[in-house]
């Protein structure tokens, strides 16, 4: 590939999430959009995601959804990079104060994600 780099990147709200009744109240400046990066160069493929989930982090319905999703994306999920985002009070948060889950929020022992 040469010296080349190429990347792009593509923003989405995820709809199934979208329709659930737990969207933030108006106000609320913390990012609801995931996004994932792609960046080819140097004879590798990089894939970036930030996925954003804009459910409450124990509910069963966002379990499900990911577990869906993780069948289908060409990586597996590590319990260790999901956060949630609590509201800051300040217009200039972007995401939020981002505070790690529990080792075992998603009933995964970390030993048997990679």
């Amino acid at each position: 590939m040469g010296p080349t780099r190429l990347y792009f990147g593509y923003s989405f709200l995820w709809p199934e999430i979208e329709r659930l009744p737990y969207w933030s109240p108006n106000g609320d400046t913390r990012k609801l959009q995931s996004t994932i990066g792609v960046s080819l160069g140097g004879n590798k493929l990089f894939l970036q995601p930030h996925f954003v989930f804009p459910a409450p982090w124990h509910s069963n319905v966002l379990r499900d959804f990911l577990h869906q999703v993780e069948e289908t994306v060409p990586f597996r999920f590590r319990n260790q990079y999901f956060k949630r985002s609590i509201p800051k009070q300040t217009k200039q948060s972007y995401h939020g104060k981002l505070m790690k889950l529990p080792e075992y929020w998603r009933g995964v022992p970390a030993s048997s994600t990679p």
